[in-house]
């Protein structure tokens, strides 16, 4: 079951997303999900189907994208931190933690920009090229090599720079020696 799933039936069935886990849970199912009777203000807008988190297809059981907390963070004017631990409390598990060592929420924030501006989601990362990692680094400041592995830590599926490096290579035309 996905999160989004949970979230608008708990909301056509006018309930918590509480209720809708014990009432799945009388059914045999296995949710590692534990919220509490009262929201608080912060679960509301965390929980809900409208609030700033993007559930979309996350299944429940799977780790939730830090990268996804980032975004959260910033319509919350809080810290990614501060989101990741408040999911772990409810059983929820984060790709990562907090920000790497350095990395302020404006150059995390920066690097979940597409070209410059905001997209909605992150869903763009699917179809990041080499060249758009290439103007990335460039805008950043920051090596390829970290963005990729900043991005991996986050839950954003990216290849593997050497292996995509190789696969642009093999596409270049080679000079005929004659």
């Amino acid at each position: 079951m996905t999160y989004e799933r949970l979230f608008a039936l708990a909301a056509a069935r006018k309930t918590s997303p509480r209720e809708v886990i014990e009432r799945l849970g009388a059914y045999g199912a296995e949710l590692p999900i534990v919220l509490p009777e009262d929201f608080t203000r912060l679960d509301e807008e965390l929980f809900s189907p409208d609030g700033v988190m993007e559930w979309g297809d996350l299944r429940l059981g799977d780790p939730v994208p830090f990268a996804r907390l980032i975004l959260a963070a910033r319509l919350l004017r809080r810290r990614p931190a501060e989101l990741a631990g408040h999911l772990r409390a409810r059983g929820i598990v984060p790709s990562s933690d907090d920000l790497p060592d350095g990395l302020t929420m404006e150059q995390a924030l920066e690097l979940l920009k597409r070209s410059g501006s905001w997209s909605m989601g992150l869903l763009w990362v699917e179809d990041l090229s080499l060249a758009d990692l290439l103007r990335l680094s460039l805008r950043t400041g920051h090596p390829m090599a970290k963005i990729v592995e900043w991005y991996r830590s986050w839950g954003l599926p990216v290849p593997d720079l050497a292996e995509w490096i190789r696969e642009a290579l093999a596409r270049v035309p080679l000079v005929d020696p004659s």
